[in-house]
């Protein structure tokens, strides 16, 4: 260190850049702030002609400072063609994370590709020449690709950057590299991968500067892994030890683990208005992309549940970006839409959506397991048991290999009593249902048919019987009947009480 900072003080640029070409890792891990020094102070035609060095400055500046007050990488290639393998792979992970940065996830993933391409491409000379610097942009290429929604690209990505890693002595790259892919493993459900990359993540020495605390996907590892233990004290623990500033890019991941804490533990109506204060300063494309838009509306989800807002609940999950958020965050959206039918008694419409998502869901646990349970259940509702048994009993298999999953199992013990009853299942099932009362919300407006919550919708709207049966091709009788029903079962006796219970349950009604 003293031999960079002579050099830099001395202005000889070349020794500073050999210097930190050579002992880059060890800077990294055991004099962060000081390397920011030195990169800060290499003049601008030093930057231009090593792009590597410039890609590093900025995510130094990324970790070190608020995020909050520094999102934007700068998109800073340099003029010309990159002179070298490494300069050329920096330039196109300078530019993606300057897309990145921006909210263009798909297109910072292309770039990507071409990096990954060019490596491909590289003979064993310039492969051993570039070595040292793909712990750093591999790690880089993970979180693009994650954000875009490619988490099986981002795990390869993330992988590949801890075993770079290791091999260079990047102690850094090494812990949130195997945070990232012990992240994406826990949020496919894949439990037993999850904790196994944590295990490998270094043991920090009490004289580790860069360890503030532990990186930011980590904490939120086990924070989930808590909540399906329902072990709630812990998760919250977790979740409050997060300083999201360095790792700000992952805020739509932070905003649903604390939305799902608060939807178990309370506090969900100061969460939703830090969470909406929080989303009007982000660049609205960051918001409506990649997997934040999914993230984004799964917390909102959890915060209208807890809040009781149900119709405010069922729109979050029927966002028209979530279809643009990747496979997993789009099928897990599904999977907890169905969930959210079946606990309100809407079964036919919970089956219809996870059937098809058993077929392709067969790497997410996490999806998969109640998928395969509210299939089940709605099949035996249906009359269908010996079908409905095999979803379940699939599922039982599961729980254990990649749980445990205390919280999607919580909730069935009066199935589980009903198999038992039948002979299905063996009583010693009960004893692993735990005890835990789960998160419920009363949506009065279960119990309706189809045609009852058309005729709900269009009446809290303020349209009249004539307008209802015009538009939905009914005589005004049969509207009328509607809504003698409606309000038999919602227990109201005029128009404005129906409008209250809706504007409660968040339906936009005509005083919205």
């Amino acid at each position: 260190m003293r031999a960079l900072i002579d050099a830099v003080t001395e202005r000889q640029w070349s020794e500073a850049v050999t210097l930190l070409e050579l002992h880059w890792p060890y800077y990294f891990n055991a004099h962060l702030a000081q390397l920011l020094d030195v990169l800060s102070a290499l003049p601008p035609h030093m930057l231009a002609q090593n792009p590597r060095l410039r890609v590093g400055r900025d995510y130094l500046v990324h970790m070190l400072t608020d995020g909050r007050k520094s999102r934007v990488f700068r998109d800073v290639a340099a003029d010309g063609a990159a002179r070298t393998p490494m300069d050329r792979l920096a330039d196109l992970t300078a530019q993606s994370a300057a897309l990145r940065s921006a909210g263009r996830f798909d297109d910072a993933a292309a770039l990507v590709d071409r990096a990954n391409d060019l490596l491909g491409h590289l003979s064993g000379q310039e492969l051993r020449e570039v070595t040292h610097g793909l712990a750093d942009l591999q790690h880089h290429w993970g979180l693009t690709r994650e954000l875009a929604g490619q988490h099986s690209a981002a795990l390869r990505e993330y992988a590949s950057s801890f075993h770079h890693a290791v091999a260079t002595g990047h102690i850094v790259m090494q812990s949130m590299s195997a945070a990232g892919a012990a992240w994406i493993h826990a949020l496919a459900g894949r439990t037993p991968s999850a904790r196994e990359w944590l295990s490998r993540m270094p043991a920090p020495e009490p004289d580790d500067c860069w360890l503030r605390s532990p990186p930011a996907p980590a904490l939120f590892t086990r924070t989930l892994l808590a909540v399906d233990e329902l072990d709630l004290d812990a998760a919250q623990e977790w979740i409050a030890q997060v300083d999201i500033s360095p790792a700000i890019e992952r805020w739509s991941s932070y905003r649903f683990l604390r939305a799902v804490v608060a939807l178990y533990r309370g506090g969900a109506r100061a969460e939703l208005t830090d969470l909406e204060a929080f989303v009007a300063d982000v660049p609205m494309q960051q918001a409506i992309s990649g997997s934040n838009a999914a993230m984004l509306a799964l917390t909102r989800h959890a915060l209208f549940l807890a809040l009781g807002q149900s119709a405010s609940a069922e729109r979050a999950l029927h966002d028209e970006d979530l279809r643009r958020s990747g496979t997993m965050l789009a099928d897990l959206s599904a999977v907890i839409d169905a969930r959210w039918l079946a606990h309100a008694g809407r079964l036919e419409a919970a089956r219809r959506i996870v059937v098809p998502l058993i077929a392709e869901a067969s790497a997410y646990p996490r999806v998969l397991i109640p998928a395969l349970f509210i299939a089940g259940m709605g099949y035996r509702a249906a009359g269908d048991k010996p079908t409905g048994n095999r979803y379940i009993l699939d599922a039982l298999h599961l729980v254990p290999v990649h749980g445990p999953f205390h919280s999607i199992v919580a909730d069935k013990r009066r199935l589980f009593e009903d198999m038992v009853a039948e002979g299905v299942l063996d009583v010693s099932i009960l004893e692993q249902v735990p005890a835990t009362r789960m998160p419920t919300t009363v949506d009065p407006f279960a119990a309706l048919t189809s045609r009852e919550r058309e005729t709900l919708l269009h009446a809290v709207r303020g349209r009249a019987v004539a307008q209802i049966a015009e538009r939905m091709f009914v005589s005004p009788n049969t509207v009328k009947s509607h809504l003698r029903r409606i309000y038999r079962k919602l227990g109201v006796r005029s128009r404005d009480e129906l409008v209250d219970l809706a504007q409660q349950h968040g339906y936009r009604t005509s005083r919205a």
